[in-house]
């Protein structure tokens, strides 16, 4: 199946025809908000997808096509029913990162119902990757691109590293990390950035090179992008 979602709804296509899974008024298994940001397929709990909603987290059981909306515990600008959770990411041991509009990132523990939010900015995540050396990469909405150690759950802003003031992405709207374990960013309005890891970076230079692809359309196959 190729899943995706939508404003309006969870969708599912068989590669002859969509299902569209919607809320249904009086019926607690159905999709909890018609606004469907993301999704992640777990590997570590088989037939379970968790489910990023304009009214917080789900899990949803494939085999039986139920949705069990998850509470977030109550904290700093978390309150139910207005958290939006618009990136989600498993970890191997099961633990669940979560990206929000306004409770910025979320550790989640779906065994306890624990979580822990990480201080700090973006209030509003936009998109989320991890790293080859384990690090979680969260795009916001308007305060560019952060790192996330999850050993320390600290977080910190890229575009504020001394070596990067040419990364001027406000908007991280894509994030992926390739094969070689370069991050990829797209951005609202300033085109793509490549982030690599250097080999043998000289001192003062930073750990990172970054490669902007952009259009210009005056002059044309410049930036990289047609």
């Amino acid at each position: 199946f190729i899943w995706f979602g939508a404003e309006v709804g969870l969708n599912r296509f068989d590669g002859n025809r969509i299902k569209v899974f919607l809320k249904e008024s009086g019926n607690p298994g159905s999709l909890p908000d018609n606004l469907v940001f993301c999704m992640v397929e777990s590997e570590v709990r088989p037939g379970i997808m968790w489910l990023g909603t304009g009214d917080g987290l789900c899990r949803f059981h494939m085999d039986t096509e139920t949705f069990y909306p998850v509470p977030f515990p109550r904290g700093k600008n978390i309150h139910p029913g207005t958290v939006m959770v618009t990136g989600i990411i498993e970890e191997a041991d099961g633990n669940l990162w979560i990206g929000t509009r306004g409770a910025g990132m979320v550790r989640f523990n779906p065994r306890t119902g624990e979580s822990r939010q990480v201080a700090g900015h973006p209030l509003f995540v936009r998109s989320l990757a991890t790293g080859h050396s384990g690090k979680i990469w969260v795009g916001s909405y308007a305060n560019g691109l952060f790192i996330l150690d999850p050993d320390t759950l600290t977080l910190k802003s890229f575009n504020a590293l001394p070596h990067y003031r040419d990364f001027r992405c406000r908007e991280v709207y894509a994030l992926i990390c390739d094969r070689g374990g370069a991050i990829w960013a797209g951005c609202r309005g300033s085109g793509l950035y490549r982030i690599a890891r250097k080999k043998n970076p000289a001192a003062g230079t930073g750990d990172y090179a970054v490669t902007h692809f952009y259009y210009d359309p005056n002059r044309p196959g410049q930036g990289g992008l047609k």
